[in-house]
């Protein structure tokens, strides 16, 4: 079986995809201009384990006095959504992010879960941008007409 780095690149060079890879901390790096949001995508791996983790985030600054509203907004967004990946706020910079891990099985990774694996993030982010971005900047996400389906 190859790698997970032979794995992951030939999967994103099938996808024709666009991404750099950082030797020292096995990671891909990845952007997606989405419909509502530019994404940015790392996927790391770790050979021992056999799983692939992949972290998106909106790189817009959150503020910081909306946070308890739109940890609100990320659990009914949760609530209503069913997917593997899941929405979190950096705590540093408290930018939108998520999140997805899937363990590698013995015969590899298929193309379809790791499209799926891949697009989860990206999907989950843009798809509620314009619902955090307007409970971030002052309304309440019950009055929204709700992007998350």
């Amino acid at each position: 079986m190859q790698s997970l780095k032979e794995q992951i690149t030939a999967l994103l060079e099938a996808r024709e995809l666009n991404f750099e890879f950082e030797e020292e901390t096995n990671l891909f790096r990845l952007n997606y201009d989405a419909e509502n949001a530019s994404v940015h995508v790392v996927i790391r791996y770790n050979d021992e384990k056999q799983v692939i983790f992949n972290t998106a985030w909106i790189p817009v600054n959150l503020p910081q006095e909306r946070k308890a509203a739109i940890l609100f907004a990320i659990n009914k967004i949760h609530y209503e959504w069913c997917t593997p990946a899941y929405l979190y706020l950096d705590e540093e910079d408290n930018e939108l992010m998520a999140r997805c891990m899937i363990d590698v099985p013995e015969g590899g990774i298929d193309q379809e879960v790791f499209a799926d694996f891949v697009d989860s993030t990206v999907n989950m982010l843009d798809s509620n941008f314009k619902d955090i971005m307007a409970v971030a900047y002052g309304a309440e996400f019950g009055n929204l007409g709700g992007t998350s389906e």
